[in-house]
């Protein structure tokens, strides 16, 4: 997480490129399954109590992670 929020490049360092988008292809990523992920994180949120600006700079990373992975349209084509 160091690394997804701008800080050293730790993962990179140990694991190499994250590569998120390449690694969830296999999976179908539809905008319906972004949601329900998106609201699972912010319930995560919720759950460790974090408000105000550093919750809408968190939910704002996540939100664009999600919408990088969707990979297929509703109907399940790409």
């Amino acid at each position: 997480m160091t690394q997804f929020f701008g800080g050293p490049d730790l993962y990179t360092q140990q694991y190499g490129p994250p590569m998120l988008r390449a690694k969830h292809l296999p999976h179908p990523v539809s905008l319906e399954r972004k949601a329900e992920w998106l609201s699972c994180m912010q319930g995560a949120l919720d759950e460790i109590g974090l408000e105000g600006p550093v919750r809408e700079q968190v939910f704002q990373r996540l939100a664009l992670t999600a919408q990088h992975m969707v990979n297929r349209t509703e109907d399940g084509g790409f």
